[in-house]
């Protein structure tokens, strides 16, 4: 099993790993049913990559396209049915209640997602990845408001400009846009293009916005 699995090989390590659990010691083994549920998930994650993969090279084929979609959902759905089952077993735990709230948020069920990453805000090591968690599902929802302190929140606890806080002031800055606070959210694209100027589009943001000014003040 794990010779499969250090070669790449998920699935045939799957046909193991259940060829024994079929056995009746494998069968009440806790151990081994969290190895399955492992190897489980690495074999919904590469059907994912290859598809995305058969996608790069057919960009516009529908069928490619459709079985990207199905390979996402059948991961998602997974990872929520395992995370359930391991909060389930484990209440108390708050690193299994983000993932739990994480699921939920990945399968579009953002209403279920926000109860659980509020819980997992009482653990301090899980507090920024909640509040990233909350402003993702507020912003699902379209309350952009609710996001915006979600996000305030989160890039206040991270000090420096990395790639998380990147994700964190962008989001911050989209929430702006869709509350149409502009020169708010162009700050916020400001603070990333001041450390990371080529960051997604946040200089044509900048470039688009004080174009319009000037044109605005020729007028």
């Amino acid at each position: 099993i794990a010779a499969c699995r250090q070669l790449g090989r998920p699935s045939d390590a799957l046909a193991w790993i259940r060829r024994a659990r079929a056995r009746p010691a494998g069968a009440t083994d806790a151990g081994m049913a969290r190895v399955e549920a492992e190897i489980e998930g690495e074999v919904l994650e590469l059907q994912l990559r290859s598809a995305e993969s058969a996608l790069l090279g057919s960009p516009s084929d529908e069928q490619v396209q459709a079985r990207v979609e199905s390979a996402r959902r059948e991961l998602a759905s997974f990872r929520l049915f395992e995370a359930k089952s391991n909060t389930d077993l484990n209440p108390h735990d708050h690193g299994m209640r983000l993932k739990l709230a994480q699921a939920y948020l990945d399968t579009g069920r953002g209403d279920s997602a926000i109860g659980h990453f509020r819980e997992a805000l009482a653990a301090p090591e899980q507090r920024v990845a909640a509040l990233i968690g909350l402003g993702r599902a507020h912003r699902a929802r379209r309350e952009f408001e609710a996001a915006v302190a979600q996000f305030i929140l989160a890039k206040a606890d991270l000090p420096r400009m990395d790639d998380r806080k990147k994700v964190v002031v962008y989001s911050l800055g989209e929430c702006y846009d869709a509350l149409g606070r502009e020169a708010e959210a162009i700050e916020e694209y400001k603070a990333i293009y001041n450390e990371d100027i080529d960051y997604r589009d946040v200089a044509a943001k900048i470039n688009e916005y004080f174009n319009r000014k000037i044109a605005g003040t020729k007028k």
